[in-house]
């Protein structure tokens, strides 16, 4: 009875279709831009972000990169036109249930009924999200000689040609519309120099919101902006489009764009509220702007900071503060209202699908992060001018005036987005930040679950915005410096830091929490709050856990750190020395467990091997002595513990004052010979983690014990110094003469005696002989000259007034044997004084964190890490190769379940055998020839 056509029951699958043809064409020949029905499937054929990273492939963009470039140029072209059209269009975008035939006939798998235009839109925005990062990449683009792989310099031609010259138009054809959008009759994202015309009328209290027409000029010029500014400019507006990432019911009808914070919190108490397809619709635009702006991690680290990132300079130097306000209060509390990684909810537990809000998060406060790093106003001089931004329109918002203590226009910062989140001041915003920061620390700290894995990516964006906070707003640093909050951040930083140690790929959290506790030591306030209760509220797991105070748990944290990596943290030994320097002042009642660690921490950082291994590690031991010098001058009545401890290791400091090469060399050779005959000595920074620690990661006894410790050799790693020790104890009345550094003997010859010009030169040769021993990886050799230059600015002179005055009275105190003695000698020390035998104590001048070049590229590469592992973004960046930072592949441990999976096989497969004999027992009670494990 009815004629039914066999396409439209069993259609043609557009997208096999496109993936046999489609995408073959783009590396096989020219198509030029009017070929609308080849392009034309690139915003019709996918339906999700996933069909496009399964349909285009890395090897598929890299081939027609390398073959046929000219394609490339067009693709991206003729998308960011189709996209401008689309935005363009009076009806867009169109009801849902307009779309709902198309999306019937998608789900039958044709492709024969018109998609709708918002997932045109969504589709060119995705395509080019997918291609833009190998552009940016470069490898597969020829250069100008026809080679393979491009400079950075070739990549930037190929990038201006595309996206940042402007085309000049007739003006016969300005009422028309291409494919590439380069004549429209619309001026919405087009360049307008009306906005200094408007006086200093504030668009925040304007009673009457202006329309998009009526704000701007009609266009009569026959140069189109560049591409890019009209994309970057049209990718702002889409985040605030009202039916595409705004509920339409809060938006005024005669108004398509709204600048309207997504979610309450700073900047307005009223959200915006969305759908899940507002928010997938959010996400997919954010993934867009996070590879415009994440192109840093592409540029060289030898030219990154003089050929600047155009798209993120843009933005950050937007003028039209309603626009900057909206975009990063909408990123800031979306990113800390929805911050949950890791918990289940009903759509991803039940229906499968995925979590949105969390996605959402994460790319908001990545894409703060970049736009707060990448371009914080500390770039070179030299760095290419500022592209300008289109001018965007000035429409309703709930952004409330009162969160920003100044809305005039930055006149010096470079960033705006860095210039309006300094001048957030009021009490329930700066609290709501702190709040939920803190609370996704504590959530990745605290968290008990066995199956559940650090967010390190969540953490370091967290981290980093955390910093930056601390840095450019007064009002939040002092908010955190207020009450117990600093020992809070001390248990957070370090804590995580404790957790991560183990891991290779997590070192770059650890510097990051290292360096942020620098840049809060060298304030007072800090220092001044950290002699409350160590974690009163329980956070830390049991195995990080001291007793007594923050500073206790600092000290004994940072030395932990230290022995317990293997020299993975070695450059960080002098950041960690600059923190217990800055915050010395203000200790009180330093425990015995710390004033322990304290001393093996400077016997460590003063070895012989340690201080000739680099140029820069007498540094490290000069800022130890600093600590205790603060203490001596500041704290001395309270932290008899510590002094005690200083006098059970005046040896080492007698000898720094008569620290030479030979005498270096030899000390050095006399222990590799005693490790050599079986001594348990070994150098302080190679023993390993279970000599100090505990089976189950905490301090061992020496916690239960309130002298035994300070008796006990306090450098245990040095055989020799407990010889010396013993044989020196603690109760000569006197100093004994430092150690004459002793020669090599010189051959006896019965020539004439040498010049001074031979001797000389044979000094020379000799120095240079014993130095060439101990050349660092960078190629440093030791000298003489250089131990002079360093051995004569160590602040000694106040350690060796308080040995040589109150060594011979603890000594008297301790010879009498009894058991009260060594109480008695404590005793003694709360009460003594050097008052009048000390010099003048120093002003508190702590060393405060400086920003260089090499910091400021590293924080750039993990910031920018983040953005390329984070799992949010589809893997958009993991098949391309940056330049900002290395690749380094780390397997990942084994699991718990993995380790019983094979242990299971292993005892499967495993053949019957006869039962064998007992094995010897040890005299400490292990299995002798059998070796355990610690950690599972």
């Amino acid at each position: 009875m009815f004629s039914v056509g066999k396409d439209w029951l069993f259609p043609k699958d557009a997208k096999l279709a496109f993936r046999q043809t489609g995408i073959a064409k783009l590396a096989t020949q020219p198509v030029p831009p009017e070929d609308v029905a080849y392009w034309e499937q690139y915003w019709l054929v996918f339906d999700t972000a996933w069909d496009v990273t399964t349909l285009i492939t890395a090897a598929d963009v890299r081939t027609a990169l390398r073959d046929q470039p000219s394609n490339v140029k067009t693709l991206i072209s003729v998308l960011g036109g189709k996209l401008l059209q689309i935005l363009s269009e009076p009806g867009f975008p169109a009801p849902t249930q307009a779309s709902l035939a198309a999306g019937l006939t998608a789900a039958w798998g044709g492709g024969t009924a018109e998609p709708s235009d918002t997932r045109q839109l969504l589709n060119c925005v995705r395509v080019l999200t997918r291609v833009l990062p190998f552009v940016w990449e470069g490898q597969a683009l020829p250069n100008a000689a026809g080679e393979s792989e491009s400079s950075p310099a070739d990549v930037e031609e190929f990038e201006d040609a595309i996206f940042w010259r402007a085309t000049r138009i007739a003006q016969a054809q300005s009422s028309k519309q291409h494919l590439d959008g380069s004549a429209r009759d619309d001026n919405h994202f087009v360049l307008g120099a009306d906005e200094d015309e408007e006086g200093e009328q504030d668009p925040l209290n304007s009673s009457k919101p202006s329309s998009p027409t009526s704000s701007r000029k009609l266009q009569t010029e026959t140069l189109l902006p560049p591409l890019g500014e009209r994309l970057l400019a049209a990718v702002v507006d889409m985040l605030f489009f009202a039916g595409l990432t705004l509920p339409r019911d809060i938006v005024p009808k005669e108004l398509k764009i709204s600048y309207i914070i997504w979610e309450a919190g700073v900047g307005t108490s009223v959200s915006a509220g969305a759908t899940r397809e507002l928010e997938s619709n959010r996400l997919e635009l954010l993934r867009l702007l996070l590879v415009l702006i994440a192109k840093t991690m592409y540029m060289p680290t030898t030219g990154e900071h003089r050929v600047q990132n155009k798209w993120t300079e843009a933005l950050v130097s937007l003028s039209d503060r309603k626009v900057v306000l909206s975009l990063l209060c909408s990123l800031l509390n979306t990113s800390l209202n929805n911050a949950n990684p890791g918990l289940l909810n009903y759509d991803t537990l039940v229906l499968r699908r995925e979590d949105t809000k969390s996605q959402l998060a994460s790319l908001s406060l990545l894409a703060l992060d970049i736009l707060l790093v990448c371009q914080d106003g500390r770039a070179d001089s030299t760095s290419v001018p500022s592209t300008p931004m289109p001018s965007l329109k000035r429409n309703t918002s709930f952004l409330s005036d009162a969160s920003f203590s100044s809305m005039a226009s930055p006149a010096t910062s470079s960033n705006t987005f860095l210039h309006y989140l300094s001048k957030v001041h009021r009490q329930p915003d700066i609290r709501y930040l702190f709040s939920n920061i803190i609370a996704s620390l504590n959530r990745e700290l605290s968290s008990r679950l066995p199956t559940r894995k650090m967010n390190i990516n969540g953490l370091v964006t967290s981290l980093i915005f955390l910093w930056k906070m601390f840095e450019c707003n007064p009002k939040f640093r002092e908010y955190a410096l207020e009450g117990d909050k600093p020992g809070s951040l001390v248990v957070y930083l370090l804590g995580l830091s404790l957790e991560c140690r183990g891991d290779p790929a997590k070192l770059g959290l650890i510097r990051l929490c290292a360096f942020i506790l620098h840049s809060l030591s060298a304030d007072r306030r800090f220092g001044s709050r950290l002699n409350g209760s160590a974690d009163p509220q329980g956070i830390l797991p049991a195995r990080h856990a001291v007793p007594g105070s923050t500073a206790d748990f600092l000290v004994v944290s940072i030395a932990q750190l230290v022995f317990t990596t293997k020299g993975s943290l070695n450059t960080l030994y002098s950041t960690y020395a600059i923190i217990l320097a800055n915050t010395s002042p203000y200790w009180k009642a330093t425990s015995v467990l710390a004033s322990q660690r304290l001393l093996q921490l400077f016997m460590a950082m003063s070895a012989p091997s340690f201080l000739l291994a680099e140029e820069g590690n007498p540094g490290t031991c000069l800022y130890l002595l600093e600590a205790f010098n603060n203490v001596i001058h500041y704290q001395l009545s309270d932290n008899s513990n510590l002094v005690y401890a200083i006098l059970r290791g005046h040896r080492r400091f007698e000898d720094l004052g008569n620290f030479t090469l030979d005498w270096a060399v030899d000390e050095i050779q006399r222990s590799k010979t005693a490790k050599s005959k079986g001594s348990s000595e070994s150098e302080p920074l190679s023993r390993s983690a279970s000599a100090r620690t505990s089976s189950n990661g905490s301090l061992g006894a020496s916690q239960t014990s309130l002298i035994s410790p300070l008796l006990a050799p306090v450098d245990e790693e040095k055989a020799a110094l407990a010889a010396r020790e013993a044989a020196s104890p603690v109760s000569h009345t006197e100093a004994p003469a430092p150690p004459s550094p002793s020669y090599p003997p010189r051959a006896a010859t019965a020539q004439m005696p040498m010049s001074e010009k031979a001797l000389g030169k044979q000094r020379e040769r000799t120095e240079s002989q014993r130095g060439q021993q101990y050349v660092s990886k960078t190629g440093f050799i030791p000298s003489d000259a250089w131990i002079a230059s360093w051995r004569n600015i160590l602040p000694l002179d106040t350690i060796s007034i308080l040995i040589a005055e109150l060594l011979p009275r603890v000594s008297s105190l301790l010879r009498t044997g009894s058991a009260s003695a060594e109480q008695s000698a404590l005793d003694y020390l709360k009460t003594a004084t050097l008052v009048g035998l000390l010099p003048p104590p120093p002003p508190i001048a702590p060393r405060p964190y400086l920003h260089v070049q090499a910091s400021v590229t590293w924080l750039k590469s993990l910031v920018l890490g983040a953005a390329f592992t984070a799992p949010e973004t589809l893997g958009v960046f993991a098949a391309t190769c940056p330049r900002l930072f290395t690749l380094v592949t780390v397997e990942p441990a084994p699991s718990v379940a993995q380790l019983a999976s094979r242990m299971a096989t292993s005892l499967i497969a495993r053949p019957p055998a006869a039962t064998p004999a007992s094995p010897p027992i040890a005299a400490n009670g292990s299995l002798e020839g059998t070796q355990t494990s610690r950690n599972v």
